[in-house]
């Protein structure tokens, strides 16, 4: 029994020395107040999301998209709200869920392409896309929205 686990012991610690890490990067721009979400592209980098507050207190929106290799491709600031949520859509690019009750799709470069709240929705806490690209969203009082690919309320 005393030499199984030592072998077990042994293929464990072989197994995470063996890992190799690709990147290890910190990302604090001024501002930013912290990252609330991550999500993995289809090519293998990422986007993240979290919430930045200007010079004016209001909290807005921070996107990033990053390469494989952790190399910033692209980092914006949008409308107020902070984002919560962030999901990789279909088309390369990626639907953002904010504490303000709203959603923004934005495109492959970071540009925005539709940004939508939702009425009795005070902060949307969640979203994904389905294979058949409509969407789905939660928010913190228990809503569940399913909405087309343009972001209109299907129920």
């Amino acid at each position: 029994m005393r030499l199984i686990l030592i072998f077990c012991l042994l293929l464990f610690n072989l197994s995470v020395i063996g890992q190799d890490n690709t990147f290890i990067r910190t990302y604090n721009l001024p501002g930013m107040n912290g990252g609330l979400a991550l999500a993995v592209m289809e090519d293998g980098g990422f986007v993240g999301t979290g919430q930045h507050s200007d010079n004016g207190g209001t909290c807005r929106i921070y996107a990033y998209r990053i390469d494989e290799c952790g190399n910033i491709i692209w980092f914006n600031l949008y409308n107020s709200g902070g984002g919560i949520a962030i999901d990789a859509t279909y088309d390369n690019g990626v639907i953002i869920a904010a504490c303000s009750g709203e959603l923004l799709k934005i495109d492959s470069l970071g540009v925005p392409e539709w940004e939508k709240k939702y009425g009795s929705v005070s902060c949307m806490e969640s979203v994904i896309q389905t294979t058949d690209s409509t969407y789905f969203a939660g928010g913190a009082s228990g809503q569940l929205l399913k909405l087309d690919s343009l972001g209109d309320v299907i129920w």
